[in-house]
């Protein structure tokens, strides 16, 4: 079936009162993930060092510290301004700041699994939001609440409304959260607009190849009626007022930290051939390939859109040129995604989801745990604060963001402004 052949989004949604209801199963898929990844991975409760570094940035910013002046971190504002938050519930209401960074990450993912089931029903929806769910709250393991867990959970409620837009679906309220989901991933880094091109771009293609006789919508019309949508209008004045808002609030991040970044920081880039070669990488490759093997000739149109976005935010990968593997996570995640589609669709059949599902979970069980958690330790510097009885501050000549996980973990305060004396 093509995708312009389909009923509208809104007449494929099942009947309400034959199954459980969608945001009662969505809350707990979510919390099950959650509960699952806890017993089985590094706690993401024990955040990871980059995400440790933002949160003291944005205490210090709360209480005063001037982003770029008084405290100095390379990230536009957005990378600091969303842990602020939870640190401030924490502050009002009492608990662990990551406690409160958890249950945000926990709304964003039942917002997405929300989106999910209401904008692709599939007559297979617990198989379909359980796999969605792994793929949105289990697969980071300690890249926990890294920005590019959240950009890629912000950009799901619009890549899912993208094939509604396609099909010339009804999309009632869901272009809100669509648009200010995908300001917020923007907003966090613009690169990242690459994600949803991908998505409408794969969409085009599955709309129009391969070719059928029946006389179709000239292509141009239909993609700009899909991708000019009020959701797409949201993002565009989000991504105006933020550009405004940095620049009259925190004018030193052009003026001083632009350039260091741009002199420094930008021009060091990996080669492809490192890239590709990143355990993260790796494992997205095993995932494609085995999509490959496996996929339909016209594929649903979610996973089509997902596949697109994957592919985008490979992409992204590589412009940025660190090689680090959280930044191949939104890729997998999206991928994770369009396979639940595929396994969850009606047209796939029961033998070819069964082996999708079962290879793809050895692929995940055994490279998971050298992927998105390959984070270093820093044991000595650990033993040396044990041994010089947990002071009350530390400065540290080190690369390795890790040393904020551990400070946190001991109790003790950070005394310089930037995150390393190198």
């Amino acid at each position: 079936m093509s995708l312009h052949a389909l009923p509208p989004a809104s007449a494929l949604e099942p009947q309400s009162g034959s199954h459980v209801p969608v945001p009662v199963t969505a809350g707990l898929l979510a919390a099950a993930c959650l509960a699952f990844s806890l017993w089985l991975f590094p706690s993401p409760f024990e955040i990871n060092g980059d995400t440790a570094w933002l949160l003291l940035v944005a205490e210090r910013h709360l209480d005063g510290a001037r982003l770029y002046v008084d405290v100095l971190e390379t990230n536009p504002p957005m990378s600091v301004l969303l842990y602020l938050p939870p640190i401030w519930l924490s502050r009002q209401l009492g608990g662990p700041v990551e406690l409160w960074l958890a249950g945000f990450i926990l709304g964003l993912g039942i917002a997405a699994l929300l989106a999910l089931a209401r904008l692709a029903p599939t007559p297979r929806p617990a198989l379909f939001l359980g796999l969605a769910a792994f793929a949105l709250l289990i697969l980071p393991t300690r890249s926990f609440a890294q920005r590019e867990h959240i950009a890629a959970l912000a950009l799901v409620p619009y890549l899912a409304l993208a094939p509604v837009r396609w099909q010339g679906g009804r999309a009632g309220a869901w272009p809100l959260l669509a648009g200010l989901g995908a300001g917020l991933a923007l907003c966090i880094k613009p690169h990242f607009a690459l994600a949803p091109l991908g998505a409408h771009l794969a969409l085009g293609l599955t709309a129009f190849w391969p070719p059928t006789p029946k006389a179709e919508a000239p292509f141009l019309g239909r993609a700009l009626r899909a991708i000019a949508t009020p959701e797409t209008i949201i993002v565009g004045v989000i991504l105006a007022g933020y550009a405004a808002a940095v620049s009259a609030w925190y004018p030193e991040f052009w003026s001083v930290m632009f350039e260091r970044v741009a002199l420094v920081y930008l021009p060091e880039r990996l080669s492809l051939i490192s890239l590709a070669l990143a355990p993260a990488m790796t494992l997205l490759a095993a995932a494609l390939a085995l999509a490959a093997l496996l996929w339909p000739r016209r594929p649903p149109p979610l996973a089509a859109a997902m596949l697109g976005a994957s592919l985008g935010a490979v992409v992204v990968y590589a412009l940025q040129g660190k090689g680090w593997s959280y930044h191949l996570l939104p890729a997998a995640i999206f991928l994770g995604v369009g396979l639940a589609a595929f396994v969850g669709s009606p047209g796939a059949g029961a033998p070819r989801s069964a082996v999708l599902a079962a290879a793809l979970a050895l692929v995940m069980g055994a490279a998971l745990p050298h992927t998105f958690s390959r984070y270093e330790t820093p044991r000595a510097f650990e033993r040396e604060l044990h041994r010089l009885g947990r002071p009350q501050s530390a400065l540290v000549a080190s690369v390795n963001l890790e040393i904020f996980t551990s400070l946190r973990r001991a109790g003790v305060s950070w005394a310089g402004r930037s995150a390393s004396l190198w």
